[in-house]
């Protein structure tokens, strides 16, 4: 039987087809089946996308903030009864094609997806996948739930006792977020008598009180087939799937009853108001305020697109009134928003931050002024509008965040987990349309009448900052874990260091070679021959270079304007990416702000600018900064573009300082989330400052040197305010000039290539021909090599630890064999020691072509034991000893990563990159071939250029305020993050 005659009631492999139905949103025949003896469910989108899907996910409702959803999403993939190794995640990881491989827990769901363009590689991770869901290791390894859960720590009678865990201190990190405090918090008291009242995550404080026995039980009763929704997406073989699934998995159980709670929580009678300190480094302006509300229905499609809109309107768009309002009436510095239409009962929160303690009621006051007065005034036709065409062009790009079967997947989750139509929110052409007609009868308005003035279920919530609290937290927890020391027994003492010694023992044991040989490993024929191409074709419209990168976008352009900044003096190169901030949110000679905000959606799809920084050779470097100007088009929609870029790129207001502040501290605050987020980043970025001249430009535009400009300028803004727009002024009339323009597009083949010369024709002649005074980046910003360990502190709980070097420096040069070694690092010693052993949630190797090499952990617990652990990385190296299957499967991993799934924008960045980077497919290709010829005996040769860079290099930490000072002396400087 094959696809093209399925019928309803047809069965096969235990499965009966439901239902059948086309779904031309997203080119896809839609298949229900059902498995009859289990009740498992699946949903097959079946089309000619290449890069296939398929996931399991489970109903995993919280029962206290133990985390064990969490825990048991982590745990399953530690071995499994066909596949016994003690990580089949990581081994697939290393010797996969997947585009990509995941686990995720969500507050109601954990979703386990998997995507590969390979056809025996995608049945491969289907297979481990089902066998670790339905029959994982955890039942007779109790060690798995100590390494990813929590366990107490105890080497020795006199040691402290410790608490350690993958899981547990993944989450003391993300409790060290303020903004990811403020959103959980929220959720927590929006609905406290439902799962949602609980933080599926864990709560780093509660993690310890979950049993063994706990864990287990949950895993028998959730991880059940009657339980499951089972997906499968793409150009897949159906059949062969359901055969598997079949036997491998759902023949060895029967149906089960599994009663799960209401999701549904009773409306409040009134709103609730909640007080909650977090950890500071600072009081003055660090409160924060959410206002959030339970609203519509998870299952219906038009109330769930009504809620994306009002979140664009609300506070998305620089055109929000309600976030203008809440800024001129002084409640916060920063306004933003989330929504979480996943749930049951959606949340919409608005959130204020960077506020003085004490305005709840002013922003009460402002927030509900504003929803009335926007009820009673009726919403800007444009705002809505505008809103409505960035939905259209946002749908048709399902790949932005991975693959186009992962953004389906969540749809459907999110109406099917809740006993609704999988397909209700992936028929969005339908759902856009009725949109737009309950738009124009006054929907807006209703929906804020309705889900915001009239609704009680809401919950206004304060974070006020403490500097004592983190201190506090930290002492509580010394005393707890020495009171329950105090209360063992000889013998309670003796059985945890065997458990901490059995523990240990299975980590550092290496899996047997009959174990790794039970997993599923292409064979070298069956890997491609070469990597995707990413065609550039060269061309020149009267006179500025075009470039054109053919591919389908369903129908939407990509036009990247990219301007070479060279003639930007050394003085103003922080302001360039103040300017791509700015940019299109400032009102220009013909619009006011919110004006210009509605005109960039209504008249394209979107614009953003961002600025990258590219080094040619290795050789003999030459830096490049550029300036991108990103727009997407529609066909109809390249006429009116020449005018709005004239509008934003040469004629926009900097001298609006009221506007120009607020724009300030706004950056200013998205760059101290991604700070409290992404450590690890920053502290590589920090590294690799010092070692080239792409580097130092790279801190200065996107890492901790650009914070530290931008809270120079808001500090000083009142005496400044002249001068700064002045700088953007100037600094905007030396970037946008012709003579430093090169245009890329991509299309389809042939599409609409006619607007192009017509849309140059009327804009280039717009820009400036000022007189490039020649500045390349390297001599304006020499830098000089230095050896200089930093350390920058705030109130987390965990540490991103660095430590790099420069490779050229060295004596080593960049080629193939060192993704090879980069693979290796992070599937294996790095992951072995600082994840597994170490508890840190992950561990990196960053390596760049201009010649920086760095290795970082990621929400770690330690500093000096992961510092340690980087020296011996040459002593591991040297000792490196892997059986033939093992290298086999490292190589393929790393060729997974040189030749990643990218969606057409993404491509289109590939190729400019490459442009600007001087790199060809010839290179890539070399490089592809380096890999596949990499032997053992290459890798090992690495290890005195590694020692070298970890000699002659520098650390860099970011991290809790305790840890760092106990250890100051490891550090040339230390200053505080924020």
């Amino acid at each position: 039987m094959t696809a093209k005659n399925w019928k309803k009631g047809a069965r096969l492999h235990g499965f009966v087809l439901r239902d059948e139905q086309r779904v031309e949103a997203i080119d896809a025949t839609a298949r229900l089946f059902e498995h009859e003896k289990t009740g498992a469910k699946l949903l097959q989108l079946a089309n000619r996308d290449p890069n296939k899907v398929f996931a399991v996910s489970f109903k995993t409702l919280p029962q206290d903030d133990t985390g064990l959803t969490h825990i048991l999403e982590h745990s399953v993939l530690c071995g499994s009864r066909k596949y016994p190794v003690k990580q089949p995640f990581k081994e697939m990881l290393k010797g996969s094609l997947s585009t990509y491989l995941n686990a995720l827990t969500f507050s109601d769901k954990t979703v386990y997806p998997v995507a590969s363009r390979n056809w025996r590689d995608f049945l491969n991770l289907v297979s481990v996948y089902v066998d670790a869901v339905f029959f994982p290791k955890i039942h007779e390894t109790p060690e798995i739930f100590l390494q990813e859960g929590w366990h107490y720590a105890l080497s020795a009678p006199s040691d402290p006792l410790a608490i350690s865990g993958v899981v547990y201190n993944e989450m003391k990190g993300v409790y060290s977020s303020p903004d990811s405090l403020l959103g959980r918090t929220a959720k927590i008291i929006l609905y406290p008598d439902t799962p949602y009242g609980f933080d599926s995550g864990g709560n780093p404080d509660r993690i310890p009180d979950l049993s063994l026995s706990q864990f287990l039980m949950y895993h028998r009763t959730h991880y059940h087939p009657s339980n499951s929704y089972f997906y499968l997406y793409g150009d897949g073989e159906l059949e062969e799937v359901l055969r598997l699934l079949q036997e491998e998995a759902l023949a060895s159980f029967g149906k089960q009853v599994l009663t799960h709670r209401s999701l549904v929580q009773p409306p409040f009678s009134s709103p609730v108001e909640k007080t909650v300190a977090y950890p500071a480094a600072s009081t003055a302006g660090r409160t924060m305020y959410s206002a959030s509300y339970a609203v519509g229905e998870a299952t219906d499609p038009l109330q769930m697109m009504m809620l994306t809109l009002m979140a664009y309107v609300l506070f998305h768009s620089p055109a929000s009134p309600l976030k203008q309002a809440l800024l001129d009436a002084g409640v916060g510095k920063v306004v933003s928003g989330q929504i979480d239409p996943s749930m049951r009962k959606p949340m919409f929160s608005v959130f204020v931050k960077h506020a003085e303690s004490g305005v709840l009621d002013l922003f009460r006051r402002v927030l509900t002024d504003t929803l009335r007065r926007l009820v009673e005034d009726g919403i800007d036709p444009d705002l809505l509008h505008a809103g409505i065409n960035w939905l259209e062009v946002t749908l048709r790009e399902p790949d932005q965040g991975g693959p186009a079967g992962l953004t389906y997947l969540f749809k459907a989750m999110s109406s099917w987990l809740h006993g609704g139509d999988p397909l209700a929110h992936l028929r969005h052409d339908k759902t856009l349309s009725a949109l737009r007609a309950h738009v124009q009868k006054g929907g807006g308005e209703q929906w804020i009448q309705k889900n915001l003035l009239d609704n009680h279920h809401a919950a206004f919530l304060t974070l006020e900052p403490s500097v004592t609290l983190a201190e506090e937290r930290e002492r509580q927890h010394r005393q707890k874990l020495a009171r329950i020391k105090d209360t063992l027994s000889a013998a309670d003492i003796k059985r945890l260091i065997e458990q901490t010694q059995r523990l240990q023992a299975r980590q550092q044991a290496a899996d047997p070679a009959e174990a790794l040989a039970c997993l599923p490993l292409l064979s070298l024929n069956e890997l491609p021959a070469h990597p995707n191409p990413i065609p550039l074709e060269q061309t020149a419209v009267q006179g500025v270079p075009v470039l054109f990168t053919p591919h389908d976008t369903k129908g939407i352009h990509y036009l990247q304007l990219s301007f070479d900044t060279k003639a930007v003096p050394e003085e103003h190169f922080p302001y360039i990416a103040l300017l791509a901030y700015v940019l299109g949110k400032m009102g220009t000679k013909r619009y006011t702000y919110g004006q210009l905000a509605n005109a960039v959606h209504l008249l394209t799809g979107g614009l953003q600018c961002k600025v990258q920084t590219y080094q040619q050779t290795q050789s003999a470097p030459t830096v490049a900064t550029v300036f991108h100007v990103n727009v997407k088009l529609l066909s109809h929609q390249w006429p009116t573009l020449p005018n709005l870029l004239h509008e934003i790129l040469s004629l926009t207001h900097f001298t609006d300082h009221g506007r120009l502040l607020q724009l300030i501290r706004e950056f200013k605050a998205q760059r101290e989330t991604l700070l409290l987020r992404s450590g690890h980043q920053f502290a590589v970025m920090r590294l690799a400052s010092s070692l080239s001249d792409k580097g130092r430009c790279d801190e200065l535009l996107h890492g901790i040197g650009l914070h530290r400009f931008l809270s120079r300028l808001e500090r000083e803004f009142a005496q400044r305010a002249d001068e700064i727009a002045k700088r953007l002024q100037q600094t905007a009339r030396l970037i946008f000039r012709r003579d430093a323009l090169t245009v890329h597009r991509v299309a389809a083949e042939g599409e609409a290539g006619e607007h192009l010369p017509r849309f140059l024709e009327q804009w280039v002649p717009t820009l400036g021909m000022e007189a490039a005074t020649p500045q390349v980046h390297q001599q304006a910003h020499r830098v000089v090599n230095h050896k200089q360990d930093e350390a920058f502190f705030g109130p987390g709980r965990v540490q991103y630890v660095a430590k790099g070097g420069g490779l050229f420096t060295a004596g080593g040069r960049y080629e193939g064999r060192w993704m090879v070694l980069k693979t290796l690092l992070e599937t294996e010693y790095l992951w072995n020691r600082i994840r597994v052993r170490g508890g840190a949630y992950g561990a990196m190797c960053s390596l760049s072509r201009t010649g920086a090499l760095a290795f970082v952990s990621y929400r770690d617990p330690n500093l000096t034991e992961t510092l340690q652990v980087y020296q011996e990385i040459p002593a591991y190296l040297r000792r490196l000893n892997p059986s033939r299957e093992e290298w086999h499967r490292l190589l393929i991993g790393t060729l997974r990563k040189l030749d990643p799934a990218r969606s057409a924008s993404q491509k289109g960045e590939a190729a400019l990159m490459r442009h600007f980077s001087g790199i060809t497919e010839e290179m890539v290709r070399e490089e592809w071939e380096q890999v596949l010829q990499t032997n053992v005996n290459d890798v090992r040769e690495l290890a005195p250029v590694v020692e070298a860079v970890l000699k002659e290099g520098a650390a860099c930490v970011i991290g809790g305020e305790g840890k760092i000072k106990a250890h100051a002396d490891l550090f040339d400087r230390i200053e505080p993050l924020i």
